[in-house]
């Protein structure tokens, strides 16, 4: 586990260190209709006895959602008025 672990961070810290190029080629991507998601990784954790399968998004992904959530969703929803 504490493997997988390091070669998750050694990929999370590659995509931060190349993260404004990783942001240019994403938004042409989205400007082109380009843009596919990555393949999901799954894996197995054991944490406090019990056993769960994780499957995570790629870290490409991850940004494009919580900047559609952000840029996006929000203002409009926000517009909306509640009570």
């Amino acid at each position: 586990m504490q493997n997988m672990a390091a070669a998750g961070s050694r990929k999370y810290k590659k995509y931060e260190m190349n993260y404004l190029i990783n942001l240019a080629n994403m938004q042409e991507e989205i400007r082109n209709y380009t843009y596919q998601f990555l393949p999901s990784t799954d894996f197995i954790m054991n944490e406090r006895g019990k056993t769960r399968l994780i499957n995570g998004e790629q870290m490409p992904d991850r940004t494009i959602k919580h900047v559609l959530c952000d840029e996006v969703l929000n203002p409009d929803i926000a517009k909306i008025p509640y009570f």
